[in-house]
């Protein structure tokens, strides 16, 4: 005989001094903040560099891989988290994932947004996460998805944008911790559901990975934001950014449900989000 997981009670509101939800599958582990987009922490198995206090190899924070934005008008949820209201967090322990719910307000615009963030047990290298944006009522919203380096210690070796993959934002880098002791690469593909076309930031410098959409939104019409990242440490690859870049491009031509359906998510919306949605308070008002 079979029994469900025992999952936690939901969170709601800020979290205080506990620490981030946890997502990860042996390779990649995320803390991931209860304002999911916001750039958490992100460890990779074999990314080591000296310990800031015991000076001893220790694993220490890569960049960001699943990072994201979004704008209401000219206001960007990053430049005003306080915007964020009705937070609330749940694990499915049976798949992994993590579903993330909020309001994120400005003016007389609300949109509510739904984030599921999950590591892949198909492909460890792989951390994917889908975003659902409703607007409550017509608006224009801009959208972002990061690799940020801002959490981490270290340079950026290399950095290109563009790949193999048709449609969506890509791009890769190879990054190297203070101490100069590994090194990995890094690689996203990012889609729209409701457009094609993406700006990608400059081929060259060192600042985040982005890419970004436009999209204007009917009242009550969703928009999904796919995200998926490749984190290949340089013990498993000697040229670790190249494999990202395949590995990446690989999950790109699958697509996150595929890759989600592998750990029992096929194509359906989740039981537990809908619930969720009920449990909260009454919708957005226009």
């Amino acid at each position: 005989m079979t029994s469900a997981p025992l999952n936690p009670p939901p969170c709601r509101g800020a979290r205080g001094s506990d620490l981030p939800a946890y997502v990860g599958n042996g390779m990649i582990g995320l803390r991931v903040r209860e304002i999911p987009l916001l750039a958490g922490s992100a460890i990779l198995n074999g990314v080591v560099g000296p310990d800031p206090d015991k000076g001893i190899e220790a694993a220490v924070p890569i960049p960001y891989p699943l990072a994201a934005d979004i704008a209401i008008g000219e206001a960007w949820l990053s430049d005003q988290p306080w915007a964020a209201e009705d937070l609330l967090q749940s694990y499915d322990f049976g798949t992994g994932e993590l579903f993330s719910q909020f309001l994120f307000r400005i003016g007389d615009v609300a949109l509510t947004v739904e984030v599921t963030t999950f590591a892949s047990r198909s492909d460890c290298s792989l951390v994917l996460q889908e975003s659902r944006i409703t607007a409550g009522q017509a608006c224009s919203i801009r959208l972002r998805t990061l690799v940020d380096s801002r959490p981490a210690q270290g340079r950026m070796a290399e950095r290109r944008t563009g790949g193999p993959s048709a449609g969506g934002g890509e791009g890769s880098l190879l990054w190297v911790p203070e101490g100069d002791l590994s090194h990995c690469g890094i690689a996203f593909h990012s889609r729209c559901s409701l457009t094609d076309d993406s700006m990608i930031a400059p081929k060259f410098g060192s600042g985040p990975l982005v890419a970004e959409y436009r999209v204007d939104l009917r009242a009550g019409q969703p928009v999904e934001l796919h995200q998926i990242a490749a984190l290949i440490p340089s013990i498993v690859h000697h040229r670790p950014r190249e494999e990202a870049v395949r590995r990446a491009s690989l999950g790109a031509r699958r697509g996150l449900a595929r890759l989600r359906a592998s750990i029992g998510k096929a194509g359906r919306k989740s039981g537990r989000a809908a619930s969720l949605r009920k449990a909260r308070n009454p919708g957005i008002s226009n």
